[in-house]
């Protein structure tokens, strides 16, 4: 069976018990009712308007300091399974990891589920075609729009800073969030790619491979703000060749943009952000977020989270 034929046993795991235990809670919370002495952890569902005047409220969760003041955005969203029919009680914890630890250095980290996945309304706007007939741009586009307007409700919050706005993407999450980016909207100043990209069928093979590498090319040449991809050695999405042809696809069309090759995680380093102690790759993204001028140091210290079992 290969590792990740389906990404649905790691992440109902991450949104049961194990998020949870790794962070040290002895039972498995209620939705919702996660508490980290110093941060204020709640739902946060966000009501979007699309250009065609459709309305959805997309499942979302913010983690954030307990106190006054405005702080940057650290705007999180998921990847996606090979089989999408088992996403349906996926939760925004499934990114809780690394919401705390934006959250520990002063952020307002929020993580939202796209349209028809987990309880977020709507049907699921990101099918991309068959194999032979793929439209990965489109799918893009349409992702997109999910991060645009989760960053449209978001920016009257009175504790967000909206000049100062992080966009966070694991997997196909890291697509949208880039498609997002091109649009140039206000206040986006960087870009964390997570083992970003779209049609994958094993590790080292992707269906209509020019196709993948044309929507980032056209990507390209509309981002502006800088970008940092990160991806394991041991991916079992995109290997390690497919990562660097992705990258070299954006970056040759003028965005700018650095590329992270992260040690092997376990068994599958295409989790690294979802089952990773934050330890692991945060010494990796530090150095550009200090670059786009965003913290870096923790100002709510908690106990320490206990590590994830690796799967080997």
């Amino acid at each position: 069976m290969r590792l990740l034929a389906s990404i649905v046993g790691l992440v109902t795991a991450l949104i049961g018990p194990v998020p949870h235990h790794a962070l040290g809670a002895e039972t498995p919370p209620l939705p919702g009712s996660v508490h980290f002495p110093g941060l204020i952890s709640t739902p946060m569902p966000l009501h979007i308007t699309l250009e065609d005047g459709s309305q959805y409220t997309l499942d979302g969760m913010v983690v954030r300091p307990d106190r006054p003041g405005r702080f940057p955005l650290a705007l999180l969203t998921h990847g996606e399974p090979y089989d999408f029919s088992e996403t349906t009680a996926w939760m925004p914890t499934i990114l809780l990891r690394p919401a705390v630890a934006f959250a520990q250095r002063g952020y307002a980290a929020v993580i939202f589920l796209r349209r028809g996945f987990g309880s977020s309304q709507g049907p699921y706007a990101e099918g991309h075609g068959p194999c032979g007939a793929r439209q990965y741009l489109r799918a893009a586009q349409a992702s997109a729009d999910d991060v645009l307007g989760a960053l449209s409700a978001l920016r009257g919050e009175e504790w967000v800073d909206p000049q100062r706005v992080l966009l966070v993407g694991q997997s196909s999450g890291a697509v949208a969030v880039t498609a997002a980016a091109a649009q140039n909207p206000l206040g986006i100043v960087g870009i964390l790619n997570f083992a970003g990209g779209r049609g994958s069928v094993t590790t080292n093979a992707l269906c209509q491979p020019e196709l993948v590498f044309e929507m980032w090319r056209t990507l390209g040449r509309s981002v502006r703000v800088p970008s940092l991809w990160i991806f394991a050695e041991n991916d079992q999405y995109f290997a390690p060749t497919i990562a660097r042809e992705m990258f070299d696809a954006y970056r040759s069309a003028g965005a700018p943009a650095e590329f992270v090759a992260a040690p092997p995680f376990g068994a599958d380093g295409h989790l690294l952000l979802y089952l990773a102690s934050p330890p692991i790759w945060l010494p990796l993204v530090s150095p550009f977020l200090e670059a786009v001028h965003l913290p870096t140091r923790i100002v709510v210290d908690l106990p320490p989270m206990r590590e994830q079992p690796r799967r080997e």
